[in-house]
């Protein structure tokens, strides 16, 4: 078996890159997209470059086994969906677990031992207001942790890959 990286680089650049990182399988370089055309690597129309994906090639040719590559990148201004702390508070009050946690503090600790509405109302005002509190905390910490995800999503990256394969070796040690 062998590997191959293709690249739209001309050759003198791939063996620099090949050096540089002390690499020590072979590149080819595609600089007619003919390999990324003929195989679906290539990321949009004829001048653009291969996207980073897996291509298993049998000797005669076929695909025995293709999967992509999956890499992280911040959201940019102008991408569709992006959060706000207003959106993050409204969300909450879609949220199960919210719901659940007003049931269960009603049900166990203010029904059995109240009868009286104006006692329910103060409970549940009380309530409103932890859950407000907490929301509006939990948005916030949500907007400034995307926020400092988009300006170190790369050390972020290598720091959650870092610990994933630690993980992954501490199951068999």
């Amino acid at each position: 078996m062998a590997v191959v990286g293709t690249s739209v680089d001309p050759v003198a650049r791939l063996q620099k890159f090949r050096d540089k990182y002390e690499i020590k399988f072979s590149f080819a370089s595609d600089h007619d997209r003919a390999i990324g055309a003929a195989y679906g690597t290539l990321k949009g129309g004829p001048e653009t470059s291969h996207e980073r994906d897996t291509v298993v090639i049998g000797k005669d040719g076929t695909i025995l086994l293709a999967y992509k590559t999956v890499t992280n990148s911040p959201h940019g201004p102008d991408s569709g969906g992006q959060s706000t702390v207003l959106s993050g508070m409204l969300l909450q009050f879609v949220n199960p677990k919210a719901i659940l946690f007003g049931v269960t503090v009603a049900s166990t600790f203010i029904v059995p031992y109240y009868d009286s509405v104006p006692v329910f109302v103060g409970f549940a005002a009380a309530l409103a207001l932890a859950s407000l509190a907490s929301t509006s905390l939990w948005a916030l910490f949500g907007s400034v942790f995307q926020r400092f995800m988009a300006e170190n999503h790369r050390v972020v990256g290598w720091v959650m890959g870092a610990l994933l394969v630690y993980c992954a070796v501490s199951l068999f040690l």
